[in-house]
C-alpha cells in the first residue's frame, strides 16, 4: 500500500541538523505513527513519503521554508522581568506559553529579558534518514479524533486551522476580484469566492470544511455589514446548504463527478434554499416570478465556477502542494494588537447603540418611527466615513416594493398598464424594504467594532482576515488574462508578504 492522504504511516527516523548532530531519534523515542496529508509532520518530510511503500528508506535534505520556517526577527523582543511570575528564577532556554506560542529566554541582561517566539529549529535545514516500518488504511474514529483535539506528532504540529484561515482568507480576496471582472448585468456573479469551497472538500475533514463554511459566512458578513439582517440568514443557510451538498458529491469519484458536477448541484441547493426563505420572508409568493432568471443565472455561474475550479486544481503548484500536505502556512506568525481602553469605550457605544435601534425597529410596529430608524443608521455610517452605494440601497428597496405588489391586497391607489398598485401590497413593501435595509445599515455601524478573539475559532477568522490583507496588498499584481498563475505565484509566496 502506497503513502497517500488519510493512510496512517508508521517509521523509523533519525533527524540532523548541518553539522551532523542528531536532534531527534527513533531509537530514543520509539517509532513515529502519524496521519498522511494533515501537516502533522514537517512539510519537507511529509512531501517526500508521498508515494512511497513499507520497507522503502529514504534520506532527505530540508530546507528552512518546508521545516520550521525561517527566523522572524519580529517574533524576537525584548522586555523585563517584572513580566513574568516573581517566584520564577529565570535562566537562558526556559520556555513559557504566551497565546498561540511558546517563547524562549535567549538572553538576560539585568532587569531586560530577550525571548524568541520562532521555533528553535527555525532557520535550519535539516537532514531525516527514514525507514517506513506500516501504511494502512486510517478510520473514520482516528480521523474524528484528530480533528476534535487529537494532537500532533512530535516531528510537527497540526496547522489545519491556520490552512482554514488561509482558505477562508481566499474567499474574501477572490470577492475582491469578481469586482474587477465586466458583467453583462450588475446582479450578475461567476462566484469566485466559492472557489476556495469547492476546492476544500477535497483538503479537510468533515469538521474542519464545516468550520471553513461558518469563518467564510461570518467573515463576509462582518465586511459587508449584513450579519445582524436576513440577507445574513440568506447568506447563512445558503452557503450551509450548498457546502454539505458538495462535501457529500466527494465521496463520488472524480470520473463519475468533476467540480463542474459539484459546482452546479451546489448551487442548485443555494437556489432552492434561497428562494424559500426569499417567499417566506422578504417577497412573499411574488418571488416565485423570478425563479427561470434566478436559477438560468446559476446554472451559467456555477458552469463557469466549475470550469476555473478544474482548471486550477490541475494547474496550480499551490493546491497540489496542500493537496499532499507539503505546503506549510505559518499562520501564527500574524501580529495581534491589544485593545486599547478608548477602543473599548468605542465598542460599548457602538455595540449599546445599535441593540438599541434593533429593538426599535422591530418592536414599534409604526412605520415612521422604522423609517427614522433607517435614516439614523445611514446618518451614523456616513459620519462613520463608511462606503454607502445610494444606487444599490435605492434599487433594492424599490425591487422589494415592487415584487410585494403581488399579489394585490387593500384597495386600488393607481394602475400602471395590466399592473394595480393597492394600499396594503404597497405598504406591506416599504415596511419590508425599510426593515431590511435598516438592518443592513445598523449591522454596518455596529461592526466596525473592533473584536479581539480569543477562541480557537476566533482566531481562525482573524487568521483569515489577516490573509485577505496580505492578498490585498499584492492585489494590483494580478492581471485577468492570467489569473491562475498570478493566484498561485501569490498563494505560494503567501508567508513571504
Amino acid at each position: 500500500m502506497k503513502i497517500t492522504k488519510d493512510t496512517t504511516v508508521s517509521l523509523e527516523y533519525t533527524l540532523k541538523d548541518d553539522a551532523g548532530t542528531v536532534l531527534d531519534s527513533s531509537s530514543s523515542v520509539g517509532a513515529m505513527e502519524y496521519i498522511h496529508g494533515y501537516n502533522m509532520i514537517i512539510p519537507g518530510l511529509e512531501r517526500a513519503l508521498e508515494g512511497k511503500e513499507v520497507n522503502e528508506e529514504l534520506d532527505v535534505t530540508i530546507t528552512p521554508d518546508l521545516a520550521y520556517g525561517e527566523v522572524h526577527e519580529d517574533l524576537i523582543v525584548e522586555t523585563s522581568k517584572e513580566q513574568f511570575p516573581p517566584n520564577i528564577e529565570l535562566e537562558l532556554g526556559m520556555e513559557f506559553e504566551s497565546g498561540q506560542h511558546t517563547v524562549r529566554i535567549v538572553k538576560i541582561e539585568g532587569d531586560a529579558v530577550t525571548i524568541d517566539a520562532n521555533h528553535p529549529l527555525a532557520g535550519e535545514t535539516l537532514h531525516c534518514q527514514a525507514k517506513i516500518l506500516e501504511v494502512r488504511p486510517t478510520s473514520e474514529a482516528e480521523l474524528a479524533d484528530l480533528f476534535q483535539g487529537g494532537g500532533c506528532s512530535c516531528a510537527g504540529s497540526c496547522g489545519m486551522m491556520d490552512m482554514d484561515g488561509l482558505f477562508a482568507g481566499f474567499c474574501f480576496f477572490l470577492s475582491s476580484i469578481e469586482l474587477m471582472i465586466p458583467k453583462p448585468v450588475p446582479f450578475f456573479r461567476i462566484g469566485l469566492a466559492n472557489l476556495p469551497i469547492l476546492l476544500g472538500i477535497n483538503i479537510f475533514s468533515f469538521p474542519t470544511f464545516v468550520l471553513l463554511l461558518l469563518i467564510k459566512f461570518l467573515g463576509q458578513a462582518l465586511i459587508s455589514g449584513t450579519l445582524f439582517s436576513y440577507i445574513g440568514l440568506f447568506s447563512l443557510l445558503s452557503t450551509l446548504s450548498s457546502g454539505l451538498v458538495m462535501y457529500g458529491l466527494r465521496k463520488l469519484p472524480k470520473k463519475v463527478i468533476s467540480f463542474i458536477g459539484i459546482s452546479v448541484l451546489g448551487a442548485f441547493v443555494s437556489n432552492i434554499v434561497q428562494l424559500f426563505l426569499a417567499v417566506f420572508l422578504i417577497f412573499g409568493n411574488s418571488a416565485l416570478y423570478v425563479v427561470p432568471v434566478m436559477f438560468i443565472i446559476g446554472l451559467i455561474t456555477s458552469i463557469l465556477l466549475g470550469i476555473f475550479a478544474n482548471r486550477f486544481s490541475e494547474n496550480s503548484t499551490w493546491y497540489e502542494q496542500v493537496a499532499d500536505g507539503s505546503f506549510y502556512y505559518d499562520g501564527e506568525s500574524n501580529n495581534k494588537t491589544e485593545l486599547t481602553k478608548k477602543d473599548i469605550r468605542e465598542n460599548y457605544l457602538r455595540i449599546s447603540s445599535g441593540i438599541l435601534l434593533f429593538l426599535i425597529l422591530f418592536f414599534v410596529n409604526y412605520l415612521p418611527v422604522k423609517a427614522l430608524v433607517l435614516g439614523v443608521a445611514l446618518i451614523l455610517c456616513v459620519v462613520d466615513k463608511q462606503k454607502i452605494n445610494y444606487l444599490n440601497l435605492a434599487l433594492m428597496f424599490f425591487a422589494i416594493i415592487f415584487f410585494n405588489l403581488f399579489p394585490p391586497l387593500g384597495r386600488i391607489i393607481f394602475s400602471i398598464g395590466n399592473l394595480a398598485v393597492t394600499s396594503e401590497a404597497l405598504l406591506r413593501g416599504i415596511s419590508k424594504a425599510v426593515i431590511l435595509e435598516a438592518m443592513i445599515y445598523i449591522s454596518k455601524w455596529m461592526l466596525k467594532a473592533r473584536l479581539d478573539f480569543k477562541s480557537d475559532f476566533g482566531e481562525s477568522i482573524a487568521n483569515a482576515s489577516a490573509v485577505f490583507s496580505k492578498l490585498l496588498s499584492v492585489k494590483n499584481e494580478i492581471k485577468l488574462k492570467s489569473l491562475i498563475p498570478n493566484l498561485d505565484a501569490i498563494l505560494l509566496s503567501i508567508n513571504k508578504l
